[in-house]
């Protein structure tokens, strides 16, 4: 396996509702030394807004609808993944990227 020793680029935020869920991610990302990241409580289907514009943003949970206001949180090119509840259960996860004005769903890359 090759690994990159160059320090990371970029930046990361994760979101949670659950305050030990946090608490957890911050110690765990405290003990490997990562420093791009930033944990955030709060709901992730609002974004983040004062953080935005974001090159990709992925749900972990699965969805009924596309969250509106995280679309408007994407940089031009940007990309969200999201677990979309489909038939009851069923769930399958979907990308989607603006083509002019509007949304549509490419194969997540």
């Amino acid at each position: 396996m090759w690994r990159d020793s160059s320090p990371p680029s970029g930046h990361v935020w994760t979101v949670d509702v659950d305050q030990d869920l946090v608490n957890g991610a911050e110690e765990n990302l405290a003990a490997a030394g990562t420093s791009n990241v930033t944990v955030v409580l709060a709901d992730g289907a609002a974004g983040l807004p004062d953080h935005a514009p974001f090159d990709r943003i992925q749900f972990t949970v699965g969805a009924g609808d596309v969250p509106v206001k995280v679309l408007g949180q994407l940089a031009p090119g940007g990309r969200l993944v999201i677990p979309m509840r489909i038939r009851g259960s069923v769930s399958r996860s979907f990308a989607f990227e603006r083509d002019g004005d509007t949304w549509k769903t490419v194969w997540p890359t």
